[in-house]
């Protein structure tokens, strides 16, 4: 991995989705599932869509390491983001995409929504007190997880917030107040 924070962030990613159980629950859109990588994910990264239900059971941590870095952590620019921030964001992209993670976390320092870490977004970052902003994102995604329609997973996707939240102040030395 790029840098020991990664491999921290990953670790904790890890726990939240279970580690290295197989998963394929009918109820969940995302399908055959291991290490949080969908076959989808995988399909995308090896660059083969011919690759199965198996292929996804007998992926190694290697590989699952390997997309988070690639596309979550840098995608998300996490190595230029503050400490604790870059945990909230990545943790939020891989359970729920990129493109969300980012605009919420524009969203939470107050710069045009527009899916883009630029100059701009990323000086609002940086100039932002990072409890304030990783308190904030956590109540974005927690609103967005209540707005979905999918109440199967919702206590799951809300305890994960509260963890992420207690995940990336703890990095920094804050404290979380969880929700409820």
């Amino acid at each position: 991995m790029s840098s020991q924070r990664c491999s921290d962030v990953f670790a904790f990613v890890l726990q939240e989705e279970g580690g290295a159980t197989y998963t394929n629950d009918p109820r969940d859109s995302g399908g055959p599932t291991k290490y949080g990588v969908t076959l989808a994910t995988l399909r995308r990264f090896m660059t083969n869509p011919g690759l199965t239900a198996n292929d996804v059971r007998n992926m190694t941590l290697d590989t699952a390491t390997a997309i988070f870095e690639s596309n979550y952590w840098n995608l998300c620019k996490c190595d230029s983001l503050p400490l604790g921030v870059d945990s909230s964001v990545a943790d939020m992209a891989y359970n729920a995409g990129v493109d969300r993670a980012v605009r919420f976390l524009q969203q939470a320092v107050g710069v045009d929504v527009d899916g883009d870490l630029g100059p701009i977004s990323m000086g609002a970052i940086r100039n932002a007190d990072p409890t304030t902003v990783i308190d904030t994102y956590g109540t974005i995604c927690t609103n967005f997880y209540i707005g979905l329609c999918n109440a199967t997973y919702q206590k799951g996707w809300l305890n994960r917030v509260n963890a992420r939240e207690q995940f990336s102040l703890n990095s920094i030395g804050g404290n979380a107040n969880p929700v409820a």
